[in-house]
């Protein structure tokens, strides 16, 4: 099973260290210098390694089926906050985390994917998102969780399509979550008894300490999913009030905000909107809802009715936590939804627009993105039809260079070398991180489509700044002209490069492969044409044309390089082509 050897490693080294756990769960006394302390700090530990590798398994697998959908309805959103809210809650429920969509749609903003106001319903669905998880993890089920690790295992080793393999690593994703749970949930019994314990849980109804607690567990582990979870283990031991249970459970929600923060660093300020958004509607929850929590500790116990809410049996408080959390987010976003267009105008005064800074730097690439490889990739296609906009303005520059005699153009020649160069080295890291990541196989294919069709991109702006530069100083120098014959041929032969280049462009935007067989068909014609120049050419240098036997050399330079342009600029539709072949030949 393709899981980071990081996470394989951590998980053995606690089942090691937890195999003589399950004798504290029978314990009936409690010491922090006994071995059952030690036995009890490992199961809790070891619990909470499975269940955040379970989380990381299952998110990851989701995300390999679902990745095309999540960037199709990122790409289709609009400005209309409904269908961002429902978005966002959607993007949570696969990648089973608030922080995680809110780290990636930071990078989305930075990225140029979304505007700052398209984000707000996105963050506020996020936390809706991470309900569902939290209503999930309410459900009892632990005792079938080696069944449904085996059950996943089973589909993810025998199965050949690619798709039930994640749906195997899935189930046994879903399986250590809960077998994570009931680790953890046997080492906690040891302590139901000890009394110093249970005092400093009693203080945790005070509402700042809780949130206090919530919010720095929450920004340590990262995933208020995770927190929420041993919060039910916790509360279904008999160990915590639901009373303190909601005030770790709006810490939790202000915990979130950190990893906000955290990824908005060295962000535009567009993206930092994102993370101050976040922040401001967290604090806002924290605000509406801390001044009434025993009344609203009432009011979720009466959901189950008296007799569930005043016993602390099995799966009662755990679901209750869960649905104090639901109904904290469902109402925090109920109020602070209508007014996302007054947040956003406050928080464009307090953090206006910012120019844009000179130097070389990357447009789109975003290490937030990375998590998602589907969305990683789109952005790393759209910094390469950058590339292509660079290295269209080259080709012109270079041909009015040779046309006008202006020497000034040399200096934006090199200023674009240097940047599709700066470029060309970025998305190439960009995209071996991706692959990195277990992705799958269409995915390593398009990583592999966007690198070749940056490198042939480099090479056509190595063509230029090398082949041509030099000899348009040289043309300079000359002092010399082409024949009015010669400077037409050379005109409407760029034009068909810049033709073709653009088609390129298309080919590899749309991934249109009927375009693709067509530039493969205007290469031959153009190759043609090239050599039906060069005969003219040479035909009028027997009529001994003085013009002509002057601009010879840079002439026939000049209708090589330009079928060279050709050449790489076809060579990005080849590529597409092979790859959608070897594509058919894997399904």
């Amino acid at each position: 099973m393709c899981v980071k050897i990081r996470y394989i490693t951590l998980s053995l080294i606690f089942v090691l260290l937890f195999n003589n756990s399950a004798n504290a769960a029978t314990l009936t006394h409690f010491s922090f210098s006994g071995k059952s302390g030690f036995d009890m700090m490992m199961g809790l530990l070891g619990g909470l390694a499975f269940f955040l590798i379970g989380m990381n398994m299952m998110s990851k697998s989701l995300e390999r089926n679902s990745g095309a959908h999540l960037r199709k309805m990122l790409e289709g959103l609009t400005r209309n906050r409904w269908i961002s809210f429902v978005a966002g809650s959607f993007i949570s429920m696969i990648i089973q985390s608030s922080s995680a969509t809110t780290a990636m749609t930071i990078g989305l903003v930075n990225s140029k994917f979304l505007k700052f106001r398209q984000t707000l319903g996105i963050i506020l669905g996020a936390a809706i998102g991470t309900c569902i998880t939290a209503q999930l993890i309410a459900f009892k089920i632990t005792d079938y969780s080696l069944l449904i690790i085996v059950a996943g295992f089973l589909l993810n080793s025998f199965a050949k399509h690619p798709k039930y393999k994640n749906i195997g690593e899935t189930l046994v994703g879903f399986g250590l979550i809960f077998y994570g749970m009931y680790v953890m949930s046997s080492s906690i019994i040891v302590v139901q008894s000890y009394q110093p314990f249970i005092n400093i849980l009693a203080k945790l109804e005070n509402p700042l300490l809780g949130i206090l607690i919530g919010s720095v567990a929450t920004a340590l582990l990262q995933s208020s999913a995770a927190f929420i979870g041993i919060l039910m283990i916790v509360g279904s031991g008999g160990l915590l009030t639901l009373d303190a249970a909601i005030s770790l459970l709006l810490g939790a929600n202000l915990g979130t905000a950190f990893t906000a923060i955290a990824a908005s660093f060295n962000t535009s300020r567009e993206a930092k909107k994102v993370a101050a958004a976040q922040t401001v509607f967290k604090i806002a929850g924290v605000l509406l809802f801390v001044w009434w929590i025993p009344a609203f500790s009432h009011f979720i116990q009466s959901f189950q009715g008296q007799e569930i809410g005043n016993m602390h049996q099995e799966g009662g408080l755990s679901r209750q936590i869960a649905n104090a959390y639901t109904v904290f987010n469902l109402g925090l976003a109920a109020v602070l939804l209508p007014l996302t267009d007054g947040i956003a105008n406050i928080l464009d005064r307090l953090l206006p627009g910012e120019e844009e800074q000179a130097g070389l730097k990357t447009r789109f690439l975003d290490n937030n993105l990375l998590p998602t490889p589907s969305l990683a990739l789109k952005s790393a296609k759209l910094e390469t039809l950058d590339v292509f906009h660079l290295i269209e303005r080259m080709i012109n520059s270079i041909f009015n260079m040779f046309m006008e005699k202006n020497p000034v153009i040399f200096s934006q020649i090199k200023a674009d070398e240097e940047k599709v160069n700066y470029l060309y080295k970025e998305i190439d890291h960009y995209l071996l991180q991706i692959t990195r990541e277990n992705i799958r196989e269409e995915r390593i294919n398009e990583a592999f489509q966007i690198l070749y069709t940056v490198k042939e991109l480099e090479q056509i702006g190595d063509v230029i700044a090398v082949k041509f530069v030099e000899k348009a100083q040289q043309w300079l120098d000359s002092g010399g002209d082409f024949s009015q014959e010669g400077k037409r041929e050379i005109e409407e032969y760029y034009q068909l490069t810049i033709k073709q280049m653009r088609r390129a462009m298309e080919v590899f935007s749309e991934f249109n492969l009927e375009k693709a067989e067509h530039m493969k068909e205007k290469y031959k014609q153009y190759r043609e044409i090239s050599f039906e120049l060069e005969r003219h050419h040479f035909q009028r240098l027997k009529e001994e044309m003085k013009q002509s036997l002057e601009s010879s050399d840079f002439h026939l330079e000049l209708i090589d390089g330009l079928r060279i342009i050709n050449s790489h600029s076809t060579n990005i539709a080849r590529i597409i082509l092979e790859w959608s072949e070897k594509a058919k030949d894997l399904n």
